[in-house]
Order: C-alpha cells, then structure tokens, then sequence
C-alpha cells in the first residue's frame, strides 16, 4: 500500500517524524511509513520484537487491535507521548526536547483503549504453558530411562535425534511411539547445537508455549520440577533456570526463593536449561563451533559443542551479558550417564572408577538440597 499523500493526518505525523527522527531510527507505525522510513517496523512484528526495540511508536487509533496488547502497555509504561492528532498518537523512548504537550483530547481514546485491555487481562489469570525438548543420539537406552520421566511432568515432548546409527534410530522410534510422542530425525549429524534449534524452534513456532526446558537424553528428573520452577521464574528478572549444579559453573551467590534454596550462576550445564520463551529467542541460533559437535576429533583440543556457555554466558543476549544471574534449583535434575560406548564425546569431567563409566541407578527421592544460604540477597 502506498502512503496516503492525501490525508492531512498522515502528512502531519510524517513531516513531524522527518523532523525530528534520524534516518534509521527504529519506529513502529504503519507499514505505509516505510515509504518515508528505513527504519519502520509494520505493527505484525509485535509477537517478536519488544518496545525497548523502538525510538518511536506511532499509534493509529483505528488500528490499536493489530498491536500486541502486552507491548501497547508497555510502550505507554516506558514511553512519553510527543505528538497526536484525530487519528494518531506519536510516543518517543526519550522525550526530545522544546515540545509542547500533547492535546489530552487526541491522546485519551488510545488511553482508554488500552485501560479496558488492562482491565480484561487482570480478570483473567493465565498460567504458563511449558514445552519440552530433548536431544539424543546413539543412546536409546538412556531415551527409555529419561522419557517416561519427563513426559510424567505434563508437558508436550518432542525428541531431537540426531542423526543415529540405523539400529539406534529405529529403537528410538519405537521408544517414542510407544509413548506416543513426536520425534525428528536429522538425516545427518550436524551435532548438539543444531538439534538444540530444530528442537527448540519447534516450540517457538507456537506462541502459546510460554517456557521451554530442554533436556538431554540421560537425565533423572523430580516429578515436581515444572511446580518448584514455577514459583521461582520470571520472564524478565529470572528467565533463565535449571535443575542441575556443576562445579565447572561457580557459584555467584545463594538464597531462598518461595522457600526453596538457590544458586546464582553466570552459567550452568547444559543437560538441563529452562528458560522462557524472549530468552531463547534472545539466543537462538545457537552456534556450531565445527559441524557434528560435540566430537573428540573435531575443533580445537578438548572443544565440545560450547551450547550451555553461549546460552548462558556468551551470546551477547545471554543472561550474563544483561549483568543478571541463571537460578540454579539443585537436585532436581540428575545426570545418570554422562557418557556411554559409541558416543563421540569425552567430558574431563565424566565420573569414571577403575577406568569405567559410572551409571548411576534410578533415583527413588531425588532430594532437593543445597549449601547452607549465606546471602539473601545478590551484593
């Protein structure tokens, strides 16, 4: 569609931006501002990109109901109104100077409208919806010891297998069928961080799922991990959480959050990462260092496939690089086998005894247990 050249109220609000935006200032507006800005985002990416993504939010008064009602509220929250008329409403993220105020007569419909939103959204309390993915390859006993586990948590499961020897992956079909779950088959093995995006944007694709945690393929779970990390989780303060500790990832700080013991951490084991739905997003695609990893012959010496640090720690979106801590709720997830014959992977720290891998065996009443809290609170 091309801009109405003839519609004074578009005019005035175009020849107001020009005036006073950059060139590639980010504005989301109607799609029709393109033709004018570079940096114009149509109203539909709003399911994706959050305000704080904005130098200007042009609001169209007729057009409110095609804006994310969660980001309309929250650019009124953070934004300042800097211009309107009978048909548009203009807010800035920092407010310019030398401009006079807003005519409350043009800016109270766009109020009203999203005060009824907010009141429609505070009589209806929606609880999370959680998703799971789990990883695997050439391990299909551990795919029977883990999966009837994690499908007792309640959420819907897809399997990642990738890539699997013929007999491997033809058990791992049967394995899954018989629980009736999905489960993709990469035809070649592209390695943990690729099975890692197939199986995460997965659930992305269904913006109904609001946190998704991923497993890999030889852990013990608590049947109450989703209830516990329910009262710790928050999509902006504590995005990031697991079940699992390891020493190779310090310790920060403890605590007690809704009464269970916590970890802070800059980054945690890759075997379990629960996370809300902005944050994968935030650091998705996960990288390949080289293709296949984790291999014992691939990349530099001792490389694996460095998931969990560019999760965590490394991707410039990572809960680290935001100067925020993961929550780790320890001994809610177990690794059983770090390692078994076939694999293409040695971990330093797999446990071994007289040169042997150890297994451990099932655990009857994982205990949730930590250190003694020495701070309540992060210094």
């Amino acid at each position: 569609m091309s801009f109405p050249l003839k519609d004074d109220y578009w005019l005035q609000v175009r020849d107001f931006l020009l005036a006073h935006t950059q060139p590639l200032d980010a504005i989301l507006a109607p799609n029709e501002f393109m033709e004018f800005f570079a940096g114009n985002y149509h109203y539909n990416v709003t399911y994706r990109l959050p305000p704080s993504h904005f130098e200007y939010v042009v609001f169209h008064k007729a057009m409110l109901a095609e804006i994310e009602s969660p980001i309309g509220l929250e650019v009124l929250r953070t934004f300042q109104p800097i211009f309107a008329n009978p048909v548009f409403v203009v807010l800035a993220k920092s407010l310019p100077e030398g401009l006079p105020p807003v005519e409350k007569l043009h800016l109270q419909p766009l109020l009203n409208y999203f005060s009824a939103i907010q009141s429609q959204q505070k009589k209806l309390v929606k609880q999370p919806r959680y998703a799971v993915t789990m990883t695997t390859y050439n391990r299909p006993n551990c795919l029977r010891r883990s999966l009837p586990q994690i499908l007792k948590l309640g959420a819907p499961v897809v399997i990642v297998d990738d890539a699997s020897r013929p007999e491997n992956a033809a058990e791992n079909q049967r394995i899954a069928d018989a629980y009736q779950v999905t489960l993709i088959r990469i035809p070649q093995n592209r390695g943990l961080p690729n099975a890692m995006n197939v199986g995460i944007g997965y659930w992305l694709a269904d913006l109904e799922i609001d946190w998704i945690s991923y497993f890999q393929d030889d852990v013990d779970v608590h049947p109450d991990l989703f209830r516990i990390l329910a009262a710790i989780q928050d999509p902006v303060e504590r995005p990031l959480l697991t079940g699992r500790d390891a020493a190779e990832h310090p310790t920060f700080a403890t605590s007690n959050l809704a009464g269970h013991n916590v970890l802070f951490k800059r980054s945690m084991p890759g075997p379990h990462l629960h996370a809300h739905r902005d944050y994968w997003t935030g650091v998705m695609p996960i990288p390949s260092p080289y293709l296949g990893a984790p291999k014992l012959d691939g990349g530099k010496s001792g490389q694996g496939a460095d998931e969990d640090w560019w999760i965590t720690a490394w991707s410039p979106q990572s809960i680290a690089k935001q100067g925020k801590y993961g929550v780790c709720v320890p001994g809610l997830v177990r690794c059983f086998q770090l390692i078994e014959e076939g694999s293409t992977w040695i971990s330093p720290s797999d446990q071994r005894e007289n040169g042997q891998i150890v297994v451990e065996p099932p655990l009857k009443n994982l205990a949730i247990s930590t250190t003694r809290v020495e701070r309540e609170t992060l210094q």
